[in-house]
């Protein structure tokens, strides 16, 4: 559910600054950038091939956060209980918009 919130965010808003930066990068991939490690430019290019849009160029940040939301629920389901899984879930998805919220 968290993962269709964060699509409609994507494609209802524009690129930021940082975000517009790390497309740049994504047209020259290169093994290493002055500034960043390489992988978040990898990961745009990979999802800007077919469409040059702003909600291809974050789609990798989401599919990203799913996977790893999924992967730790079921490795806290796995050694605990379901119920773990659950919690471990909202505790790593969570603290990302208390951080947001603080920044501004």
């Amino acid at each position: 559910m968290l993962t269709g919130v964060r699509l409609v965010i994507i494609s209802s808003t524009g690129l930021s600054d940082t975000e517009a930066y790390y497309y740049v990068w994504s047209r020259f991939p290169a093994l290493s950038y002055y500034d960043h490690p390489p992988m978040v430019a990898w990961l745009a290019a990979v999802t800007t091939i077919a469409s040059k849009s702003a909600f291809s160029a974050r789609a990798g940040a989401v599919i990203c956060s799913a996977l790893m939301g999924a992967l730790v629920y079921r490795l806290a389901a796995r050694l605990f209980a379901p119920q773990a899984g659950f919690l471990a879930l909202v505790a790593v998805t969570t603290p990302p918009v208390f951080f947001h919220k603080l920044s501004r």
